[in-house]
């Protein structure tokens, strides 16, 4: 049986049950559950509690909790104690919890201090079941320390508590057995206090994570990225992990302007990691990538499906987005770049860079990408972002050179500034000649007709 206490869809129950009326229709018997064979809980405001204001009494879900339950979600709930006595009775009551999803608005209703229950010594001793925990609220050190003994637990969604220290034990400590997906959380509508991405990053130091396969940091500035991927090569397996991704969510502020760009030397300690098929790498400000370090980036991912290194070009100004294109020196990677991950990567297929398109010539880049002898098979990319490149080359070039390396691209992104003239005309009559949208209704585009008189060619 299943039991949810809003409707979100056909089958669904809303009840509103305080304790005077659980006890008239279940007796006097509570903690024990009436419903024997309850597998999932998910408890929240009722839709009626939220249209007509808190003047009603909220249900008490605990009188749902059992030893059947493998599911439980507090989900848009205030934290307060009606919260807190739900988690503190679920280590005694629902042993056999595979997944704890707590969901709560900590900015909007209530404190963003961690929750008392889950920082308890032993709360997770009996749950070693979890298998999936994911926490939107700060988390501290202790109780991510206790994680580690939980034997099954594959995937981790948490808040760091900035207050804690997440340095490296002076003793070994046991790690992850079993966890591959890590998600940490520093994002600014989660906690009263944003929390960079290095910050962020220093919640691996606590543990070893020999089996760690998707790693996610989002927050709202991302600090110094040698520094947290030099973090990540000490403390992931530089076989198993496969995804990563740290991105900042947020606009980019005046003070960001001045901030350093970010170069290959800064992303080397990366290059441990072999079998990375995802990286997605967002900053406020510039990448400064030569070609040769591009050619050192695809060498030592050979198995790479998606990259992103596309910076964060906004600034939040009088409540509006303007984008500042203008202020930012062009990049160094040229369309020469690109050559590199069409040899190396056979698997990549969604690709996005700033590149430098003012010299563009498709003779040379023909030449580049046969001179290694013939191609094992075609470049499977479909994706190629070239967002926020200026100044731009003759748009037919380009193309051409595209066309040359991705004979199977679908889309192309090629966004640029309404704040910058120059070269926007160029950008939007690559867009126009690509033209994929008109792949469907008016039969070949520009682009196509490229691709089939270039590799019509060898």
């Amino acid at each position: 049986m299943r039991y949810i206490t809003h409707g979100t869809g056909e089958g669904d129950i809303e009840a509103i049950l305080d304790r005077d009326a659980a006890t008239a229709l279940f007796g006097d018997n509570y903690p024990h559950s009436p419903f024997i064979n309850l597998s999932e809980l998910q408890c929240a405001q009722p839709t009626s509690w939220r249209s007509r204001g808190p003047t009603i009494p909220l249900p008490d879900h605990r009188l749902f909790l059992g030893a059947t339950i493998h599911t439980l979600t507090l989900n848009r709930s205030p934290v307060d104690e009606r919260i807190e006595r739900i988690l503190a009775d679920v280590p005694r009551l629902c042993p056999s919890l595979r997944v704890l999803h707590v969901h709560l608005e900590g900015p909007l209703f209530g404190s963003t201090e961690p929750i008392a229950p889950l920082c308890r010594v032993g709360f997770f001793s009996s749950l070693t079941g979890l298998c999936d925990i994911r926490v939107r609220h700060p988390l501290p050190a202790p109780a991510l320390e206790a994680l580690r003994e939980l034997p099954h637990l594959q995937s981790l969604f948490m808040v760091p508590a900035l207050d804690d220290s997440w340095d490296t034990p002076s003793a070994p400590s046991a790690p992850f057995r079993a966890l591959n997906i890590l998600f940490i959380d520093g994002k600014n509508d989660d906690r009263a206090v944003p929390c960079s991405a290095e910050e962020c990053a220093a919640v691996l130091s606590v543990a070893y994570f020999p089996v760690l396969e998707n790693l996610t940091i989002q927050a709202d500035t991302i600090g110094s990225f040698q520094r947290i991927l030099t973090i990540v090569e000490a403390h992931c397996s530089h076989t198993a992990l496969g995804e990563i991704q740290i991105t900042r969510e947020q606009a980019v502020a005046e003070a960001d302007r001045n901030l350093d760009d970010v170069i290959g030397e800064d992303i080397r300690p990366l290059y441990a990691f072999r079998n990375l098929h995802t990286v997605e790498l967002r900053e406020a400000y510039n990448f400064q990538f030569t070609d040769d370090e591009m050619l050192e980036m695809a060498l030592a991912w050979p198995r790479l499906k998606h990259l992103s290194l596309n910076p964060i070009f906004q600034m939040l100004e009088e409540n509006d987005y303007l984008t500042v294109d203008g202020g930012v020196p062009p990049p160094v990677t040229t369309l020469r770049a690109l050559v590199h991950f069409a040899r190396h990567c056979p698997e990549l297929t969604d690709l996005g860079l700033r590149v430098c398109t003012a010299d563009a010539n498709v003779g040379d880049i023909r030449r580049m990408f046969f001179s290694e002898g013939p191609l094992r098979r075609i470049p499977p990319l479909t994706r190629l972002a070239l967002a926020h490149n200026l100044p731009a080359g003759d748009p037919r070039v380009v193309l051409a050179c595209i066309a040359c390396l991705f004979p199977r691209l679908e889309w192309l992104d090629v966004r640029f500034s309404e704040e910058v003239e120059e070269g926007s005309e160029a950008w939007a009559e690559l867009d126009r000649l690509f033209g994929g949208f008109l792949r469907s209704t008016n039969g070949p585009t520009y682009y196509h007709t490229l691709v089939r008189t270039l590799w019509g060619q060898r």
